[in-house]
């Protein structure tokens, strides 16, 4: 080994040992924070602005776009949750707004936000969505982002309108945790704006819904490195504005927003349609765009946060909404959701218990622990 190389990896150990007192004391700190949160209260993290560790580098002035890497969440901007190593992973900007193409994850064990890479260059691009480096241009990411635990351990984009023309592209992503790499995979079928992807732990696939005139239904198997289209029919009533997530139990994705609420069927043959439902209650939800909607597993039901204190779950077995409103001494309110959309930036924690939501990146995190998990 040269004398550089081994004088580089002493450094980084050197460097790992000195920070681990640091480090250590940011989970216990973490842990307590958790530990106070009691059934039915919002807690704020504090000074936990994404804007404190936003990329400002040297390519800082080339990738700054129109409004800068703030868009990386204001411009309709998404989330997966990264269940391996518990972190809210969030990355958008796209279209006139911001071209960096870095990713950013809330750590649950530390309670902080840390950037997993940084962006490309952009010189020379020429618009069609991959970056001369090979890797992908910025996008409003909606709905198109989530995470495959398994069998590959990566997070998963697609869709959403890229920099700097906002043209959607058919192009799939998935980036390695381990490596910091990203994989460009087939490319999808079908692809518009706002687009409702979600892994199912049952089949390892990634559902994806195609919003707009598209409207059909799609599977990904990241093991094959293949799609199938579940039929071409026209989902009327799909908009860019709508969550979705999957009971893997009913075998049912559902999407929320824009005052629609509608489901597929994932066991339902080769040719999926679409069902709109009518649910009774949870019009604050219904009516949101791109409310935060996740599948609850401890409930065995969905749980949606559209603004405000309260928390709405869903039963499929019903379709009935039930409130939730914060316990009586809740003393903390999150921020209001982004214009653009909540999205996935609303995440339940199993390891903890806990969701975590945040809703600009000026603004500090959220947690939430619910009063509600029996099953029905």
């Amino acid at each position: 080994m040269p004398p550089s190389a081994r004088s580089s990896i002493l450094a980084s150990i050197a460097l790992a040992i000195a920070l681990s007192p640091e480090l250590a004391a940011a989970d216990e700190k973490a842990e307590q924070f958790l530990a106070a949160l009691k059934p039915g209260h919002w807690a704020e993290v504090q000074d936990s602005h994404l804007s404190r560790i936003l990329y400002r580098g040297p390519l800082a002035d080339e990738v700054r776009g129109v409004t800068g890497p703030a868009s990386i969440i204001a411009a309709w901007g998404g989330g997966a949750f990264d269940t391996k190593r518990d972190r809210l992973v969030v990355w958008g900007g796209g279209h006139r707004s911001y071209a960096g193409n870095e990713i950013y994850a809330f750590d649950i064990a530390t309670l902080s936000w840390m950037r997993l890479n940084d962006p490309s260059s952009i010189a020379g691009y020429d618009g069609s969505g991959i970056y001369p480096d090979g890797t992908p241009a910025s996008h409003h990411s909606y709905g198109g982002i989530t995470y495959i635990p398994d069998p590959v351990d990566r997070l998963f984009i697609q869709g959403g309108a890229r920099y700097a023309n906002g043209f959607g592209d058919p192009y799939t992503w998935l980036f390695d945790f381990a490596n910091k790499k990203w994989q460009r995979r087939a490319d999808s079928p079908a692809n518009n704006y706002g687009d409702i992807a979600a892994y199912d732990p049952i089949t390892h696939h990634v559902w994806m819904e195609v919003a707009g005139s598209h409207g059909y239904l799609l599977d990904y198997d990241p093991a094959a490195d293949r799609w199938t289209a579940h039929g071409s029919i026209f989902s009327e009533g799909i908009t860019f504005y709508m969550s979705g997530a999957i009971d893997p139990e009913r075998r049912l994705l559902i999407a929320v927003g824009a005052k629609t609420v509608c489901s597929w069927l994932l066991s339902g043959g080769p040719l999926i349609a679409m069902t709109t439902r009518k649910t009774e209650g949870g019009e604050a939800v219904i009516d949101a765009a791109s409310p935060g909607f996740v599948y609850y597993p401890p409930g065995h039901d969905f749980v949606a946060w559209a603004g405000g204190t309260t928390i709405y779950s869903l039963d499929p077995a019903s379709w009935k909404w039930t409130a939730h409103p914060a316990a009586a001494d809740n003393k903390v309110t999150p921020t209001a959701p982004n214009s653009t959309g909540t999205f996935g930036r609303f995440q339940y924690v199993p390891s903890k218990g806990v969701f975590v939501l945040v809703n600009d990146a000026e603004q500090d995190v959220f947690l939430y622990r619910p009063a509600f998990a029996a099953a029905h």
